[in-house]
C-alpha cells in the first residue's frame, strides 16, 4: 500500500468500477479509498518498528541458543580413551570455534540494534537481559571453547609423548644393563683412569636421560588424567609403577661405577 504504483492501480480499478455510477457515489468511494490509504500510511511506522523488534527478539533468542549449544559442548565432561577419540573431539571443537568466529558480525549487529531499541521507554523488559547475554556470552563462549581446544591438544600431545617416552625409556633400561656389564677392573693406572672417566660420563648421561624421561612420563600422565576415564588412569598408574621399579638399574649402575672409583683412589 505504501508503493505509488499500488495506489495508482487501486485508483484505476475504482475508476473502472465507478464508471457508470452516480457522481456522488463515485466521490464517496474515492473518499473511502483515500481514508483507507491514509490509515495504512499512519500504521506504517508502527508496523516497521514492530517488525524490527520482532526480528531482533527472534534473532537474539536464536543466537542465544546457538551460544548455549557451543558452551555446552565446550564445558561438558570428556573422557577420550585413545588418540582417535581425541582427534575426533579436536575436530569438533575446531568446528565450533570456526562457527563462533563466523557469527562474530552477527553478534555485533544484534548488540548494536539492541542498544538502539533499549533507548525506547517502551522496550520489553527481557530485551536488556538478551542483549547482555549475547554481549558477554560470545566472549565467554569463545574463551571456554578455546580453552577446551587447548586442553584437547595437550591431551593428544601427552598421549603421543607417553607412548614415545615409554618406548624410549624401556630401551634406555636395556642399554644401562649392558653398560653395567662393561664395567671391568683395569689394573693399568692410565687405562683405568681413562676408562673410569668414560664410565662416569656414560653414567651421568644415562642417569639424566632416564630420570628426564621418567619425569616426562609422569607429566604426560598428569595431563592425560585431566580427561581420560578412571579405568584408563588405573591402567596407566600400574604401568608407571612398573617403570619406577626399573629405576633401580640406575642405583646398580652408580654402585658399579663407584667401585672402580674406589679402586682408582687406592691406586693413587
Amino acid at each position: 500500500m505504501e508503493r505509488t504504483e499500488v495506489k495508482k492501480w487501486l485508483a484505476q480499478i475504482l475508476e473502472i468500477l465507478m464508471a457508470e455510477r452516480a457522481k456522488d457515489q463515485k466521490n464517496t468511494e474515492f473518499g473511502k479509498l483515500d481514508t483507507l490509504i491514509k490509515c495504512h500510511e499512519d500504521l506504517i511506522p508502527n508496523v516497521q518498528k514492530t517488525a524490527v523488534m520482532v526480528d531482533l527478539y527472534w534473532k537474539c533468542y536464536a543466537y542465544g541458543e546457538f551460544l548455549h549449544g557451543i558452551m555446552l559442548s565446550s564445558t561438558r565432561d570428556i573422557a577420550p580413551s585413545c588418540l582417535e577419540n581425541v582427534d575426533e573431539l579436536i575436530e569438533r571443537q575446531e568446528k565450533s570455534l570456526s562457527q563462533l568466529d563466523s557469527k562474530r558480525n552477527v553478534a555485533t549487529d544484534l548488540i548494536n540494534k539492541g542498544k538502539v531499541i533499549l533507548q525506547n521507554p517502551d522496550k520489553p523488559k527481557f530485551l536488556e537481559a538478551n542483549v547482555k547475554r549475547i554481549q558477554e556470552g560470545w566472549e565467554d563462549t569463545k574463551n571456554k571453547a578455546t580453552d577446551r581446544l587447548q586442553l584437547l591438544n595437550e591431551t593428544k600431545n601427552a598421549i603421543i609423548g607417553y607412548a614415545e617416552n615409554s618406548e624410549t625409556i624401556a630401551t634406555d633400561f636395556e642399554t644401562a644393563e649392558e653398560e653395567i656389564k662393561k664395567v671391568k677392573k683395569i689394573f693399568n693406572l692410565d687405562a683405568a683412569n681413562a676408562d673410569m672417566k668414560k664410565r662416569q660420563d656414560i653414567l651421568k648421561k644415562t642417569d639424566d636421560g632416564i630420570n628426564g624421561l621418567f619425569n616426562s612420563i609422569n607429566n604426560n600422565y598428569n595431563t592425560m588424567c585431566i580427561t581420560i576415564p578412571e579405568d584408563k588412569k588405573k591402567g596407566l598408574a600400574k604401568e608407571i609403577n612398573a617403570v619406577e621399579e626399573k629405576l633401580e638399574v640406575l642405583g646398580r649402575f652408580k654402585s658399579t661405577v663407584g667401585k672402580i672409583e674406589e679402586l682408582s683412589l687406592i691406586h693413587i
